[in-house]
C-alpha cells in the first residue's frame, strides 16, 4: 500500500471512528468499570460545545457592563466631591478682603 492509499485509509477510518464514538466509550467504559477503573468522560455535543460558548459570552458581557457601570459610579462620585469641595472655597478667602 502507499503512502497516499495509508492516509486515505487512515482518514476513512477517522471518519468511521467519530461516526461510532459514544458506543466506544460506552463499551470502553464498561470494560473499565470491569477492571475497577474510573469511566471515561464523553466528549460534548456541538450543541452543548455552543451553549457552553455562548454561555460564557453572555458572563463576559456582564461582568464588562458591571465594570463600566462601577467605572461611571466612581467618575460621577469625584465629581460630585469635587462640585462640594468648589462650593465650600469657592466664597472670599482669608487672604483676600472685600474691596470697600
Amino acid at each position: 500500500m502507499s503512502i497516499a492509499g495509508t492516509l486515505q485509509h487512515h482518514a476513512h477510518n477517522h471518519f468511521v471512528f467519530e461516526r461510532t464514538l459514544p458506543s466506544i466509550i460506552t463499551e470502553t467504559n464498561a470494560l473499565r468499570a470491569s477492571l475497577g477503573l474510573a469511566p471515561l468522560a464523553e466528549a460534548p455535543s456541538a450543541e452543548e460545545k455552543q451553549s457552553q460558548k455562548d454561555q460564557e459570552e453572555e458572563e463576559f458581557r456582564k461582568r464588562q457592563q458591571e465594570a463600566e457601570a462601577a467605572a461611571l459610579r466612581e467618575h460621577l462620585q469625584k465629581r460630585k466631591e469635587q462640585r462640594q469641595l468648589d462650593a465650600k472655597t469657592s466664597g472670599p478667602s482669608l487672604g483676600i478682603s472685600p474691596i470697600h
